[in-house]
């Protein structure tokens, strides 16, 4: 929780980056067939009862370290690079708003412009397991174009779908995306 991770695609070890247990956090994932960047963002690690805004400071700081490291790979991410953030939704709700235009802000002043928004639900702690795949985030770096996993499903296929294309869907107690003539 709360780290950067870099792959390049020069790694010859290592074709894969992701996070896991997610239980309301947010990631931001960079990738480009070069390499890939994988951030994981606490909502408010050490909430501060007397600072309202401490959950907003917090995940500016993370930004702000993103933004830093980005810059020192920028030679990894060309023109057009693939973008997402990763975000939690609460009993149908998306988590704090505030924070997510703070990320979206940092992410157009970073000059990505390739950007997709997606949402994971926040689960009961006893769904969190490897072989469910809930609270992953995963890049799969071994085909010529990353591919994007969040929780079970591929976001890199579809990415650059608005978050309106995304629905909650009762029955499985997850958003899913909107299927042409729905």
């Amino acid at each position: 929780m709360d780290n950067i991770q870099f792959l390049t695609s020069r790694q010859s070890q290592v074709s894969s980056i992701g996070t896991r247990d997610l239980a309301g956090c947010s990631v931001v994932m960079i990738a480009s067939p070069r390499g890939a960047i994988v951030a994981h963002i606490s909502p408010d690690p050490n909430r501060d009862p007397n600072d309202l805004q401490a959950g907003d400071h917090h995940v500016q700081q993370a930004m702000d370290r993103v933004a830093a490291f980005y810059d020192q790979t920028k030679t990894f991410f060309p023109p057009g690079t693939d973008t997402w953030v990763v975000r939690a939704v609460h009993q149908e709700v998306v988590a704090s708003p505030d924070q997510k235009r703070t990320t979206k802000v940092n992410i157009a002043r970073m000059g990505l412009t390739s950007f997709s928004s997606i949402l994971y639900v926040v689960s009961n702690g006893d769904e969190y397991n490897a072989s469910s795949g809930k609270g992953m985030v995963f890049i799969d770096g071994r085909a010529a174009k990353p591919i994007v996993y969040v929780e079970d499903r591929v976001v890199s296929q579809t990415q650059q779908a608005s978050t309106s294309d995304w629905v909650w869907d009762r029955e499985y107690n997850r958003y899913r995306q909107l299927v042409e003539g729905e």
